[in-house]
Order: structure tokens, then sequence, then C-alpha cells
């Protein structure tokens, strides 16, 4: 046992005349023995962002001096022969970057070169797809030690932390989804295993970056038939590549249309790139603008996509759903068969209203309780909410409608719905209820003000 004791002290001194980084991380990380000093054949634990120090330095300062968009680097643990990390650069179009460990969120290099994560979790994103968004670092899905994921994580600015963005409940399956994103959402081709052992196309559903709801865009189009499950798509500066045998899939950011082509760099990197039986130490991709490139033992190769896709023929990426007739859908949603009991009776008050005199109108507005009945449970509960604002997203869940998966019938139930309560309101107080406005921070983006009735009566 002394024994033991002593080659472990020894360890550890050694460790800091090789590695302070190390041994400096380990500090932090209480309780956290090095695998170096007792566990020669374990690879676990290791420090806050060690892997790092597995790489090339020369190599890896020299790669990122460059400013590419995009580094994935592969290192191998020099004590645990054929255990790899994967390492990722990350530069923002505001010009911050990110370098940490796949799997690891305790150790987020910020462009100052500092440790910019307070952060203790690690075995969380593991085979995340992350991107930048409004200056932040976000994860969507992954892996933890023992359950996929498909939660969407940021590192917050701050407090350091790896904050969870709350949204509504993910559709089944997209934990194992196909993972790709545009400057506006993330999107997910439903599917597990390989696409072309499927029994039906799957579906394809989107995360707008500034949404907490998912939605449903149709089918994916029935031209794609080689693409695997939990695949990530890498982002260029306009597309999105997802690699095949020998071929990349190019996604045109801009339409979301798509192609298939043979590609060089693909080929070059089924033939020496071990990604089925393992994983090639010190090897490295590179994203920059349109062009990738990426070096192993066996050499490098570059492709610009801009060039390769010149004269592609290129196919819409999602088949719309086929409309349902209005008349089917009318009879199979409960909120229709309140709009239309609301409707019917709007249209016996206005009759009501015609047929009496402009004294008589007065009247009912005054003692509007015995002419018009009791309020509907909708006014009664937007009324709840005087004075405040909500944005459309916010009002359609407040309305029931934020279930309905097509944008321009959302938008058209949510119009009829907002003319029936203003009806209503103007019927009881002389005075619309629901106000449609600017935000004053983005006249790009309405909101709606529901006003205060109180003084009304």
């Amino acid at each position: 046992m002394w024994k033991r004791i002593f080659i472990a002290l020894v360890g550890l001194v050694l460790q800091w005349t090789a590695n302070p980084f190390g041994a400096w991380a380990g500090e932090q990380d209480l309780g956290c023995t090095p695998d170096s000093v007792l566990f020669g054949t374990n690879p676990r634990p290791w420090y806050p962002g060690e892997p790092i120090q597995w790489a090339d330095q020369r190599l890896l300062d020299s790669l990122i001096a460059t400013k590419p968009d995009r580094l994935d680097y592969q290192v191998e643990s020099p004590r645990s022969k054929g255990y790899t990390k994967s390492l990722q650069y990350f530069r923002s179009p505001e010009g911050k970057s990110a370098l940490f460990v796949q799997g690891d969120l305790r150790y987020i290099r910020d462009e100052n070169g500092a440790n910019a994560s307070s952060s203790i979790v690690v075995g969380h994103n593991y085979w995340s797809h992350s991107f930048w968004y409004q200056g932040q670092l976000h994860f969507q899905n992954g892996q933890a030690n023992w359950f996929k994921h498909a939660q969407r994580l940021y590192h917050s600015q701050e407090t350091g932390e790896i904050e969870f963005r709350v949204c509504a409940e993910a559709p089944e399956g997209a934990e194992n989804a196909v993972v790709f994103n545009n400057d506006t959402a993330s999107f997910f081709i439903m599917m597990t295993g390989h696409l072309e052992d499927a029994n039906e196309h799957p579906e394809v559903y989107c995360l707008p970056h500034r949404s907490s709801h998912w939605l449903h865009l149709g089918q994916l189009h029935n031209g794609m038939s080689r693409i695997k499950g939990r695949s990530h798509g890498k982002s260029l500066k306009d597309y999105i590549l997802i690699s095949g045998e020998g071929t990349y899939i190019v996604l045109r950011k801009s339409d979301l249309q798509w192609t298939e082509l043979p590609s060089p760099l693909a080929q070059f990197r089924a033939k020496h790139h071990r990604i089925q039986t393992g994983k090639s130490p010190n090897s490295w991709f590179v994203y920059r603008g349109n062009t990738a490139e990426y070096s192993g033992t066996e050499g490098r190769c570059t492709e610009d996509f801009s060039e390769l896709v010149k004269g592609a023929v290129w196919s819409p990426l999602v088949i719309p759903p086929t409309p349902t007739p209005f008349i089917v859908r009318v009879l199979n949603k409960r909120e229709a068969w309140i709009v239309l009991v609301v409707l019917a009776v709007c249209a016996a008050l206005i009759v009501q209203v015609q047929r009496k005199g402009k004294s008589q109108a007065l009247e009912i507005r005054g003692d509007f309780s015995q002419s018009l009945g009791e309020p509907s449970p909708l006014f009664l509960s937007l009324m709840k909410h005087s004075k405040k604002d909500f944005s459309s997203e916010e009002l359609d869940v407040m309305i029931g409608l934020s279930n309905v998966q097509s944008p321009e019938t959302r938008r058209s139930r949510r119009a009829r719905i907002i003319q029936l309560i203003n009806t209503e309101s103007e019927a009881r107080f002389g005075k619309v209820l629901l106000m449609r406005k600017k935000s004053e921070s983005d006249k790009r983006v309405v909101i709606y003000r529901v006003q205060d009735l109180s003084n009304e009566a």
C-alpha cells in the first residue's frame, strides 16, 4: 500500500513538471485522479480539456492561426493507444472562437486562450451538433453516458455555465435524427440506422433558433437514399455537407435544395480514413468558406464545393404534406367546433343588434351580462393577461394553435380567432381586446397587446 502511494506521489510530481496545464486543471476538479498515475489501462478520468494537450501543439496552433471557420482534430491518448478524442474549434460570424473536447463541457477555450466554462458537465454532449447563434455556442442533440437526447444546450456568456434552452417535447426519434442547421433553424431527418434499410421514407422537422416549438415540414425527398441516422451536416458558407461512401450530399442553405455528387475528397476520405474500424489520430478536417480540407497519415485532399456543384441538378429536400381538405380539418378539430359555435353566436348577436334601434344597442352594451350571456372561456382567459404583450408563438399556445403544423394554416386560424375575440369585446365594451402592433426593438416582429378593459364595463 505504501509503495503504491509513493508511486502515485512520484507520478504527480512528474506530471507537474511535464504538463503544468494538466496539474492546474486537476486542482480545479477536486477528487479527480489523473489516469496517468493509477489507471494505466483505463483512459478515464481525465482533466478538463486535457486531450487538447495530446495534440501536436505546433500543428494545432498553426491550424488555428489560419482562422478556419471550423476545425475537427482527432487526437490519441499518449498512455492508452487506440483511445482517441475529437477536438473541435469553431469561429462565429462575430469573430468569437471556441476550442473544446467533444463530450467535455468543463473546458471551452475562448479567443483569448482562457477557459470560459464554469461547468462541471462531462459526458453529456458526445456526438452533439455544435453551432453558433447570436454569439453563443450551442449544442443540439447528443449522448450522455447512458442515454441519447434531443436537448438544445448553450454556453452562457454571462455565467459560463452550460444552460438548457427549454423547448416543447421533441418528436419521437429526434435523438437519432440526422441533424444540420442554417442561420435560422436546426433541421432533423427522423430516421434510425441506414436509410436504404428503412421501411418508409422519414419525416423532416425543424426547430427554429428563435422558437421553442417543433415544426413538421414534410417527408424527405424520395430520391435520397444513402444517409445514416445520427449523422451531422457540416456547415460551409453556402452549403451543408452530409458524407456518404465516395460521395457528398450537398444541401444549399438558401433554399434547402439538395444534390448528391461524387467527390474526390469523399473518395480520399473513404479510402484512407478508418471511419468504420477506428479513428485515425492526428487527422483533421478544416472548413473555410465553401472549401473543406482533410489531412491524414496518407496525405491531404482539398475540395472547393462551389466548383463541385457547378452544373449540378438540384431537388427539394422536403416534400410538403398533402393539404387536408378544409371541411375534414374542421370536423376533426375541437378548436374548429368552438370557432363555429362562437361564429354562430356572433351572427345571432349581429342580427339582433341590427333589428333594434340605436338606443336599444346602447342599453345592450350597458347591460351585456343579460343580453349577450356569459363571456366565452377564451375571452375570460385572455382578460386575465391585460396589459401584457405576447409573441405570435405565445399567443398560439394560449388560443390552442401550438399543435397546428402548417404555418399558413396557423396564421389563418389565428386571424379568425382574434377577429371573433375582438367582435365579442366590441359588443360588450365598445373596444377591442387584442391589439396588433410592431415590436419596438425589431419592426419585423409582430406582438399582440391584451388591452385593459377593466374601466370599460
